[in-house]
């Protein structure tokens, strides 16, 4: 069974372009609406166009609404009627402001638009969000001044480590970067930090008592390194992959860690075509071929594996220790999937969250490692959302489990209003173990915008941490970033 493929694109741009690209806080754009076909012959009476000063707001702030006609000329507000959907918030005509109201419980979806008196058909509006007061959450960007980070975990003491340098998005830019690893407070400020040379860190994994790397270091190729807690230095071993720098091979580098503490290593070029074991003494097993074309894996109990699939082609795979296919469940091609091991009162489940692209609703499957299907249940949310990604099924510390995924725009209940392309969101979504959703929080004020280069230069979900008062959630886009939520796992910027 093939269970999809990622292809990785090489993207030069001349080095004058990462310094005008790298901002020190990217300044949000509101996104300019669909063009109406140019107007031929005598101009529509009724036309106009709607513009707003920014989408995003707190309890009592003001916008301003701007209107235009055909001519490109305002135009007199008291020609059109307006509307509210919900109905809260002020409208002053006379100003043209909107101010949003003095208090919301939870981040709003707000419907403004207007009708022109001379043809009531015609009508223009935006989408607009109120964000709640939680002043007991925040963000932080930019920390510490450390090379960007493409991974990130938690160490026991609660700290956080981060492998640095992203190769890959656009891939080959930033091929002469350190091989570093560095470890931060949840506030951010350094603790530690280690480099071994030129290179890449791609992926780091925390076990029982040390950290492992995997990644490619100039003269010595692809290899996995070992740390303790505390940064130093321990191992370093090749994978005997070869000298020469390979991107889709460096995104291929997965690790997993078993019950019994044993890391295990996957590779391959466009999906995981091999596995090797780590032992104590830095040894690697001979490869064993998989049987499946994923592209992530972890290990399961009693010395099994699962193997995850991407979008091109969903579906996981569970193996026995020596690899061999046990039972596979495929979910068709072009779908949004994401298949976790979770941990429930009686042992262990595998649970698949699946959708499709910009459709809602989003679906739960349950299973056993039998293979035998558990639940399937559609998940209800408060909102209409169009998931751009589903990033990560999370099962924390305290035993809470969090679906992580982002969109980018909201959709219309009116014909007229389009779905508006919007700020980049992050939701973390709670999961009870009987799969009823128990919280919902949305990170959607970092001023990022869609991808717009060549490509595309994806916000980079890493991790969602169990923070000392919440949820930690870590990222990059031209810069790092951690968001912590306040002890109710509320989060807003107001």
């Amino acid at each position: 069974m093939k269970l999809g493929y990622k292809k990785y694109y090489w993207i030069w741009l001349p080095l004058s372009f990462l310094f005008l690209g790298c901002e020190e806080e990217p300044i949000p754009v509101i996104p300019n609406p669909t063009p109406d076909p140019p107007i031929t012959g005598v101009p529509n009476p009724a036309f106009f166009t709607l513009e707003v000063s920014d989408l995003l707001l707190c309890p009592e702030e003001e916008i301003n609404i701007s209107i235009t006609g055909a001519d490109n000329k305002p135009i007199d507000p008291k020609e059109l009627n307006f509307y509210l959907s919900p109905e809260i918030g002020s409208l002053d005509l006379a100003s043209g402001k909107y101010k949003a109201p003095s208090q919301v419980d939870r981040p709003t979806t707000i419907e403004l638009w207007a009708e022109s008196k001379k043809d009531t058909s015609f009508k223009k509006g935006k989408i607009l969000r109120i964000l709640p007061h939680i002043p007991d959450s925040k963000v932080l960007s930019q920390f510490n001044g450390i090379n960007e980070a493409v991974d990130s975990k938690q160490l026991p003491d609660g700290s956080l480590i981060f492998a640095t340098n992203n190769p890959a998005e656009p891939p080959g830019i930033l091929t002469m970067a350190d091989f570093e690893i560095f470890c931060s407070d949840q506030n951010g400020q350094l603790l530690w930090s280690t480099k071994l040379g030129k290179g890449t860190l791609r992926r780091i994994y925390v076990g029982k008592e040390a950290i492992f790397g995997l990644g490619y270091l100039n003269d010595v190729g692809f290899v996995v390194v070992k740390f303790d807690f505390q940064g130093n230095h321990i191992a370093t071993k090749s994978l005997g992959l070869g000298y020469e720098m390979d991107f889709n091979l460096l995104e291929n580098l997965k690790g997993s860690f078993n019950d019994h503490g044993d890391f295990f290593i996957a590779y391959g070029n466009s999906f995981l075509g091999m596995m090797v074991k780590l032992d104590a003494e830095m040894n690697l097993s001979s490869a064993i071929p998989i049987p499946a074309h994923g592209l992530d894996f972890y290990s399961l109990e009693n010395s099994k594996f699962l193997i995850t699939s991407g979008p091109l082609e969903g579906g996981f795979v569970v193996t026995d220790s020596e690899l061999k296919t046990l039972w596979e469940k495929s979910f068709g091609s072009g779908t949004l999937d994401i298949t976790r091991a979770i941990k429930v009162e009686n042992g262990w489940e595998i649970w698949s969250i699946i959708g499709e692209y910009a459709t809602n609703p989003i679906s739960l499957k349950k299973f056993d490692l039998m293979g035998n299907q558990l639940e399937d249940r559609k998940l209800q949310f408060q909102d209409p959302l169009y998931f751009r990604s589903l990033h990560d099924i999370v099962q924390l510390p305290n035993g809470t489990i969090w679906l992580v995924a982002s969109s980018q725009f909201y959709p219309s209940t009116k014909p007229f209003l389009k779905d508006q392309d919007f700020y980049h969101t992050f939701h973390l979504i709670q999961i009870s173990t009987e799969g009823n959703i128990l919280k919902e929080t949305t990170v959607e004020s970092l001023n990022f915008r869609p991808p717009s280069l060549p490509g595309g230069w994806e916000i980079k979900y890493q991790s969602l941490f169990l923070g000392d008062e919440g949820l930690i959630l870590a990222g990059q886009w031209f810069y790092n970033f951690l968001v912590k939520t306040n002890s109710h796992y509320d989060y807003s910027p107001c």
